[in-house]
């Protein structure tokens, strides 16, 4: 079969914001020149809030973008690598930029905030 050309695909991309480069392609994170080593789920948390900066995330769908699977009522993994995520930018200088809005959610801030 051919593919029809009109289809787009999504492409890798590479994203910055607050010193972070992060690249899709090889999924690369560099903090203020610094390679951050990121299991896969951290970066699949790390580009989709970098992607969608200033809205904010409802853990119900960061469940479902980036482990795939429904929210369960006691589960706290998503909480665990968003932890694991603000740990391993804050050790390259890279510190408060994913907000928890309690009872909602999580938040990548904007440059200006």
């Amino acid at each position: 079969r051919r593919l029809n050309p009109s289809i787009a695909f999504n492409q890798p991309q590479k994203v910055s914001l607050h010193g972070v480069d992060i690249n899709e392609a090889n999924q690369a994170v560099i903090a203020n020149g610094n390679t951050i080593e990121m299991t896969s789920t951290e970066f699949l948390l790390l580009a989709y809030l970098m992607k969608n900066v200033g809205n904010l995330q409802s853990k119900e769908v960061l469940s479902e973008k980036v482990l795939g699977r429904k929210l369960s009522a006691f589960d706290r993994s998503l909480d665990m690598h968003v932890s694991n995520v603000r740990k391993k930018l804050a050790n390259n200088g890279v510190a408060d930029v994913i907000k928890t809005i309690r009872g909602s959610g999580y938040l990548m801030q904007h440059e200006t905030d």
